[in-house]
């Protein structure tokens, strides 16, 4: 058993070996093609280097060309200059020329394309003219309450900020605006609704907690700004003791309370000469930028 199976195997091995050098192998390139086929490499890198040489020899001339075309053919100082001289000389020129292009596009560009809807002066005076009730806007509207085409039509005709945009663009935008400003003015006509009737159902108590009234509805509020007015908390003898003394309606509050209304009322009347001045300036600063905007832009 043992010598049959080594037999086997022997057979086996002999029949593999046989196989194998049955196998065809690809014969090994002739010393002739390795040659062939380095100097096709050799000729195309050469190919290469002649074309970048070229490349680099004219390719400053011909944008000198381009930059002037009108120019003499240029001599042999210019050809023997290097390539960062030519560029350092056709730069500016080239340059001036680009940036004015430019400047001419986006000119261009602005007169014919209008600004964005979403942040445009149109949008605010249409918005502004919805809202206000008294308005030519609000006038017609009101004669034609269906808005149909020829209204909206002729409200892009009055003015030259809606004649910027298209009219379809402006119908679709003049409904969308009308419509949010009404839903805007029903939801704040709801809110009130409800805030009126909270306070009826929940009326403010005139006593605190506390034991005293409120202040800002008393009529010692009142008669403490008459009597810092007219100075009656200064001199020699007059404190917010004798001050509160002097009136009932003072007694209802406790001496250290009526006492900070006292020092709180005279800091806001002293220093009311300097923050209404500021106000008041500032006011009308804001006044006069806004009426010169809406001369400049709004024409209604």
């Amino acid at each position: 058993m043992v010598g049959s199976a080594l037999n086997d195997r022997k057979a086996r091995a002999r029949r593999q070996q046989s196989k194998a050098s049955n196998i065809t192998r690809p014969p090994s390139p002739s010393p002739d093609l390795n040659v062939e086929r380095k100097q096709r490499g050799q000729r195309r890198r050469q190919d290469t280097a002649r074309r970048q040489e070229k490349v680099h020899q004219e390719t400053p001339v011909t944008r000198i060309r381009q930059a002037a075309p009108n120019a003499p053919p240029p001599d042999n100082g210019i050809q023997n200059e290097t390539r960062e001289q030519i560029v350092d000389r056709e730069t500016p020129v080239t340059r001036t020329a680009t940036q004015n292009e430019t400047t001419t596009r986006q000119q261009q560009r602005r007169k014919t394309k209008p600004e964005d809807w979403k942040n445009s002066n149109a949008k605010a005076l249409l918005i502004k003219l919805l809202r206000d009730e008294s308005s030519w806007v609000h006038a017609m509207l009101v004669v034609d309450p269906e808005n149909a085409y020829d209204t909206v039509d002729a409200i892009h005709s009055e003015n030259e900020l809606f004649q910027q945009y298209p009219l379809q663009n402006f119908r679709t935008n003049f409904k969308n605006l009308k419509e949010s400003i009404s839903k805007l003015r029903d939801n704040i006509e709801f809110d009130q609704d409800a805030f009126n009737k909270e306070k009826l159902r929940f009326p403010r108590q005139r006593m605190l907690k506390a034991g005293y009234p409120r202040w800002n509805h008393s009529e010692a509020k009142l008669l403490l700004e008459e009597d810092i007015k007219e100075g009656r908390h200064r001199g020699p003898g007059n404190s917010p003791k004798t001050l509160r003394a002097s009136r009932p309606e003072y007694q209802e509050f406790k001496l250290e309370r009526f006492r900070e209304r006292v020092y709180s009322e005279h800091r806001k009347q002293t220093g009311d000469a300097f923050w209404v001045h500021k106000r008041n300036r500032k006011m009308r600063k804001s006044k006069v930028v806004e009426e010169e905007t809406s001369a400049i832009i709004v024409d209604v």
